[in-house]
């Protein structure tokens, strides 16, 4: 798959920031970083998003064209995504891995290659780590629940820090340069689950339809 950053995918809507969207970031006590957003998607359900995180890969009909349904998410910033290894069951869940790539505000210098891990995926949440060598270098935890016309979805990102071993206090660094490579994740978090309302009602009602 290519490396190199395409360009925009044209969609029929405007990629527009979640107004009930709020976000920050915490220093926790054992030395972690945690971004957070916090954010209502209007008609979106549990079982959507669920289903969305084991249907990633393969592409979707946009206007006519068949595109990745990966770069729909985020026309601007995501390059690929591909499943390379499932569940014992052949489904994608804990133990299977996801490999992606996407750019951040479209910026070479914020660059995310990694493979996650799936810890869990389920109508509750989703959540996977990224390790090099065996060490932690990042988690991520979709926590989302039904509220009255959608869903509350609460996003995080947990960047380890001190005390870890010395290779993960130099990849680590290594892996979030430049310094405020967090805060672009969350400008681009909110972008990205703010537009599933824009495709994914459809798409899970087509495909799960079909």
């Amino acid at each position: 798959m290519t490396a190199h950053l395409p360009v925009p995918l044209k969609v029929p809507w405007d990629l527009k920031e979640n107004p009930t969207a709020k976000s920050g970031f915490d220093k926790l006590q054992d030395g972690r970083t945690r971004y957070w957003i916090d954010e209502v998607l209007a008609g979106i359900t549990p079982e959507m998003l669920a289903w969305w995180f084991s249907h990633l890969d393969g592409d979707t009909d946009l206007d006519g064209r068949r595109v990745p349904k990966y770069r729909v998410w985020h026309p601007y910033d995501h390059v690929y995504v591909e499943y390379i290894r499932r569940s014992p069951n052949g489904s994608i869940g804990p133990g299977a891995q996801a490999a992606n790539l996407e750019y951040l505000q479209r910026d070479p210098r914020y660059k995310i290659q990694v493979v996650a891990t799936f810890e869990r995926l389920d109508n509750e949440c989703m959540i996977h780590n990224v390790e090099i060598a065996g060490l932690h270098l990042a988690r991520m935890e979709h926590v989302y629940e039904k509220v009255v016309g959608g869903t509350r979805f609460e996003h995080t990102l947990y960047i380890p820090g001190a005390p870890m071993p010395v290779l993960g206090k130099w990849l680590t660094p290594l892996y979030w340069h430049p310094k405020d490579k967090g805060q672009r994740w969350l400008g681009h978090g909110i972008e990205e689950m703010g537009n599933l309302p824009n495709f994914l009602p459809a798409l899970y009602e087509r495909e799960q339809a079909g």
